[in-house]
């Protein structure tokens, strides 16, 4: 039986960067390259030359891909968020419009808040709707981008399948540069995707139901 990998996936836009402990698929890719890391805190010095670099998808082999990827997020600025696939019993999901892209809802968790609790609050708040039901986790994602001030910043992103029975008229939150709230039935999704981030397309992968 094959044993299950364990990958860190971190997405820079379109691009991949990649941890893991698979040494086959580390440097068998067709899409990029892959190297061996020596010592853990080489990784930062690593996602500087992939984040300057066209590589597609860029691997880095580990016996202990957690410590790398603990190494990468010490050595820059970490960020915890939540947001979720919130679905209505006919088969609908909520997306919002958000600088040019289509998105789910998201947003930082604050102090003392739980994974599930932000992932309400920011769905809430960002679709200006009340009434949030968790169902499951869905999956974890990360991505990097650059900050005013060009600081680095890993997001890492804590997914959740959720439910709305209520009837309340969407209302996208313009402060924070939302400026649209849908309701779009599952069927429709995949015309969304050529104009969704990587990172928001492999959680709709996670979504097959609603």
């Amino acid at each position: 039986m094959n044993r299950q990998s364990r990958d860190f996936k971190i997405f820079l836009a379109n691009r991949l960067f990649i941890i893991s402990d698979d040494e086959e698929k580390c440097f068998k890719s067709v899409n990029g390259m892959g190297t061996r890391i020596s010592k853990h805190e080489d990784v930062n010095a690593l996602f500087d030359f992939f984040e300057q670099s066209p590589v597609l998808e860029f691997y880095v082999y580990a016996e202990s891909p957690e410590s790398v990827f603990n190494c990468l997020t010490a050595g820059n600025k970490y960020i915890r968020a939540a947001g979720g696939v919130v679905s209505k019993a006919n088969n609908e999901v909520l997306l919002i419009h958000r600088l040019g892209f289509w998105d789910l809802p998201k947003g930082k968790i604050e102090e003392n808040e739980t994974d599930i609790s932000a992932a309400c609050r920011e769905i809430e708040e960002e679709c200006g709707i009340s009434g949030i039901e968790i169902i499951k986790k869905l999956t974890d994602t990360y991505h990097v981008y650059r900050d005013r001030d060009k600081e680095r910043i890993i997001k890492h992103t804590v997914w959740f399948s959720a439910r709305y029975s209520g009837n309340q008229t969407l209302k996208p939150q313009h402060e924070e540069d939302i400026d649209m709230a849908v309701w779009t039935p599952l069927k429709d999704i995949p015309q969304y995707i050529p104009e969704m981030y990587a990172s928001v397309r492999s959680v709709m992968d996670n979504v097959t139901s609603v």
